[in-house]
């Protein structure tokens, strides 16, 4: 636990660090060189951006640095206001004789020049990182719900330069982060504020149960071990400081290894969800669940069928863009775009093209249904109307119109592989050449017409030929179901065969059911 100090800047505190004898000796030197480590700090993240800038020219400066510094005082906010406040927290001495600093005894508080001078060297500290960092997120967080809804490119950089601040969290609970800094801004003030140690138990006690109580109504986590774990830590929390106030050094040992257990179960289940193996799909498969809702499950089994290809088609069914760009640059080996008349209109399937090509590592190509209609220039450059980019908030998911622009036109460019289905090709052909296409193979056109039952009793499907998802809804029909239905008598699709009406009705006439 004593290597946990450093994170408050009390470099002394372990021993092993041997940092004692270039530090300063009196209590007023140590403390002015803690205020120094976050600036620091900060000071290196901008060095290490510059860096980044100078070695990769298209890197956003401000998004690097915002992003990274902010991250670094999310983590260690807690222990900068802890620094800042350090010389107004003090015990009194027995009688009423004066009191002194806690981390420092021998400076008294209000009475000697050296407290007065840490006082307001710990103001300055407050109101130079704590406060203007406090002022920023509140005011990110009051400006959130207009920039998703006007959603411009400078909007876009800045929702993505402070996504640390509300990526954790589910949409509808953007503004959480702030309660954590109110909670976590509050804990550490009430020590300055109360100088009884059963005032401070008490006072810490109820904000942590009052913030327990909120984020148990509100379930703000991504997931549902984070929420349960949240609660369960600031219930934990409460029983040890209970516990503690009225402990001996022996409980306090006892308390000290039981949080050390529950720690150590949680990062272990953490480590357990981060190694577990995730499904790997060979194919995503990106499409409009409006339009090819049928199609890319017919695709999804024939590919299964002829390849053993694994397709992820569960568009639809996701509503986390986050969940569902993660599957695409994290477990699918290729991003297939099954491009229909407003495919690239729908956020998530322009958020899940770009995240591919943002990755570096997921091949992309492209099928060309006879409904689809590149767009044009004019459309690209306005992409904020094209695709509804503030509605879906791709901004919160780091990416920018400008970075869908560029993956869209590169897309349905002559860089980007395509299968593009020919005008005259039948429906019914329609995903058997799709499959050719994409496994790189010489199509064959098969005959469609064959030689109609004539014993009676068959199970006659009747589909709309021309519609491409009809057949494709049919043909998974009777990929699941033929063999059932195949003991009743034989399985006939009407749009395998040519437009005889009489021979057609003939067969009708005789079936034991017709489908339509």
């Amino acid at each position: 636990l004593r290597f946990m100090g450093i994170a408050a800047g009390d470099l002394e505190s372990v021993g092993e660090l041997r940092v004692g004898c270039g530090m300063p000796v009196d209590a007023l030197g140590k403390y002015i060189f803690r205020q120094f480590i976050p600036p620091i700090c900060l000071f290196l993240v901008l060095v290490g951006s510059i860096v980044k800038r100078i070695r990769k020219p298209e890197t956003n400066m401000f998004i690097t640095f915002v992003n990274a510094a902010g991250t670094l005082l999310n983590v260690f906010f807690i222990s900068v206001i802890l620094a800042a406040v350090t010389p107004m927290v003090c015990y009194e001495h027995p009688g009423d004789s004066g009191s002194s600093v806690r981390v420092a005894p021998s400076v008294l508080c209000w009475q000697s020049s050296e407290h007065t001078a840490m006082v307001i060297v710990g103001f300055v500290a407050f109101m130079f990182i704590p406060l203007p960092y406090m002022v920023a997120t509140t005011f990110i967080v009051r400006r959130l719900p207009m920039m998703v809804a006007r959603m411009n490119e400078r909007d876009c950089n800045v929702l993505i330069a402070t996504r640390f601040f509300f990526e954790r969290y589910k949409p509808e609970r953007y503004y959480f982060g702030l309660i954590v800094l109110v909670r976590s801004a509050v804990i550490c003030l009430i020590p300055v504020v109360f100088i009884e140690t059963s005032q401070q138990v008490i006072l810490v006690t109820g904000s942590l149960l009052l913030y327990m109580l909120v984020q148990q109504a509100l379930q703000p986590w991504r997931s549902f071990v984070t929420n349960a774990f949240d609660g369960l830590s600031c219930a934990a929390l409460s029983m040890f400081l209970l516990c503690g106030s009225l402990a001996d050094s022996t409980l306090g040992s006892t308390i000290a290894v039981l949080f050390a257990i529950l720690c150590t179960a949680f990062l272990g289940l953490a480590a357990w969800r981060w190694l577990k193996v995730n499904p790997m799909y060979d194919v995503f498969l990106c499409h409009d669940p409006r339009a090819a809702a049928a199609q890319s499950r017919l695709l999804q089994l024939r590919l299964r069928e002829e390849c053993g290809w694994s397709t992820f088609v569960g568009m639809g069914g996701i509503n986390d863009l986050e969940l569902l760009f993660d599957i695409v640059k994290s477990q699918s080996k290729t991003l297939v775009a099954y491009l229909t008349q407003e495919t690239l209109t729908r956020p998530a399937c322009a958020g899940a093209i770009t995240m591919a090509y943002m990755s570096g590592v997921v091949p992309v190509s492209s099928v060309w249904t006879r409904t689809f209609v590149p767009p044009t220039s004019r459309q690209l450059e306005d992409i904020y109307n094209f695709v509804d980019i503030a509605g879906a908030a791709l901004g919160m998911n780091g990416i920018t119109g400008a970075q869908v622009r560029s993956a869209l036109t590169t897309l349905i460019s002559s860089q980007t592989e395509s299968v593009q289905v020919p005008k005259d090709l039948a429906v019914i052909s329609l995903i058997p050449f799709v499959v050719s296409g994409i496994m790189r193979t010489a199509y064959t056109e098969p005959n469609q017409l064959g030689q109609m039952p004539s014993e009676p009793g068959s199970v006659v499907l009747s589909v709309d030929r021309d519609s491409a998802e009809s057949v494709a809804a049919f043909e998974i029909f009777v990929a699941k179901a033929g063999a059932a239905l195949a003991q009743f008598g034989a399985v006939v699709n009407l749009a395998s065969y040519s437009d005889d009406f009489e021979a057609l009705g003939a067969v009708c006439s005789k079936a034991r059911a017709v489908v339509i």
